[in-house]
């Protein structure tokens, strides 16, 4: 039941990156294709690994989604930026349905811990930020390789 779901969050997810990318280059289209792809595929070389790494872009990504929606409303509803009809229509439509993504992405995110044993297991708070520690180090810090 939730691996049907689980895969119509992610075509809904491809449509609203596909709307999105009517005022932004939106990698969540590329994501959500791969997302709907592997999940399930049979020929996705070791499937517990692919979704751990799959539920960690979607949780990383959802960071920089929401840093991307802070910046850009407050750019695009400040007094500096010409404002047209056309502009400020499609910049509104844009970022609420930016704001519905992410939203969407979250659910994605619990769906896919409840469902998949390995990431539950993997998704601890501590190896959450250990990753991120990991996979954001510079030089010499960087480790040899990502937990995953």
């Amino acid at each position: 039941m939730n691996q049907e779901i689980l895969g119509k969050i992610f075509i809904a997810g491809i449509a609203f990156a596909a709307l999105s990318c009517l005022a932004r280059p939106d990698y969540n289209l590329v994501l959500y294709a791969f997302a709907y792809f592997i999940w399930d595929s049979p020929n996705t070389p070791d499937p517990p690994k692919q979704r751990i790494r799959l539920a960690y872009m979607f949780l990383y990504s959802s960071f920089i989604d929401f840093i991307w929606i802070l910046f850009w409303f407050s750019y695009w509803k400040g007094t500096s930026y010409p404002k047209t009809a056309w502009d400020r229509g499609l910049h509104t439509f844009v970022l609420w349905l930016n704001v519905f993504a992410l939203i969407l992405k979250g659910v994605s995110i619990y769906i896919m811990y409840r469902t998949a044993r390995e990431i539950a297991e993997n998704m601890t708070a501590s190896q959450i930020v250990k990753t991120g520690r990991d996979l954001f180090a510079l030089g010499d810090e960087r480790p040899k390789s990502v937990p995953f």
